[in-house]
């Protein structure tokens, strides 16, 4: 984006930690929510409002005039906008920033470490009842 290498790892990671407390606290697929965040990168906010319900184009546009200074959001570049959103993404986190340590071993965490350790250990796929497959085994 436009920023020194160490800072576009450090906003990475960053991301990365966002999309699992989101995840955490609103009890998605963390797949879901890395999506949603790129898809708000290239300037598409739906799918993010499930988690920052006050990000839009309107909203990118205000703080990237803010953090660049200039008078006009025509001046703006993509870069700027996505550095914006990224802005946004932190600030609008709210209760769900820190979810995913706060709620490591909590009951739905705790839910579905037991279900992949499963899987894992087993080879066979959860389903809805809570029963293992036993196919061929």
């Amino acid at each position: 984006m436009g920023v020194g290498a160490a800072k576009s790892a450090q906003m990475s990671k960053s991301m990365i930690t966002l999309a699992g407390d989101f995840a955490a606290f609103h009890n998605a697929n963390p797949v879901d929510v890395i999506e949603a965040q790129t898809a708000a990168f290239r300037g598409e906010y739906d799918a993010l409002q499930k988690f920052v319900p006050t990000i839009n184009a309107a909203a990118v546009e205000q703080q990237a005039l803010a953090e660049t200074g200039k008078s006009s959001a025509r001046e703006l570049t993509a870069q700027e906008k996505a550095l914006a959103t990224y802005s946004l993404m932190l600030a609008g986190a709210g209760k769900a920033s820190g979810a995913a340590a706060r709620e490591a071993d909590g009951l739905a965490m705790s839910s579905k470490r037991a279900k992949a350790e499963l899987e894992n250990k087993c080879g066979f796929h959860w389903h809805v009842a809570g029963a293992c497959c036993r196919y061929g085994r």
